[in-house]
């Protein structure tokens, strides 16, 4: 299973990926559901624009996992701020670098695994972060 998301996915297919880590849960494979579930929700997080937001999301998240004897990393999914749409369209490498950061470490902090996902090109002589 991939840990990332590679474009923006329509409502339904979020919803169908939710569908399908609850029958991954009531099949007593609790570990794929919930790895599931943080991909989503690491997508969702690449739209934060402060560091405030960060540290509610990576708290929400460490919270929501907490249930759950989880032995996958909670990912950063940090592509489609270059989409005019994204949230993070107008920030800079910087301030994207900052807040991916404090998401990072607070998932750290926390007790859980945290990685950090991009593209080659976008990591390849510090281009995009």
């Amino acid at each position: 299973m991939k840990n990332y998301i590679p474009r923006v996915l329509s409502y339904y297919e979020i919803i169908l990926l939710n569908i399908i880590a609850i029958c991954y849960d009531a099949l007593g494979d609790r570990d794929r559901a919930i790895h599931i579930l943080t991909i989503l929700k690491a997508y969702y997080d690449r739209h934060v624009i402060s560091e405030e937001e960060a540290l509610e999301e990576a708290a929400w998240t460490a919270d929501f996992v907490s249930r759950y004897p989880i032995t996958y990393p909670i990912v950063y999914d940090c592509e489609g701020f270059t989409d005019p749409d994204s949230r993070q369209y107008s920030l800079t490498k910087g301030e994207r670098t900052d807040i991916a950061l404090t998401f990072l470490k607070t998932i750290d902090k926390l007790g859980y695994e945290a990685m950090f996902y991009a593209s080659k090109n976008d990591m390849h002589n510090n281009a995009r972060w």
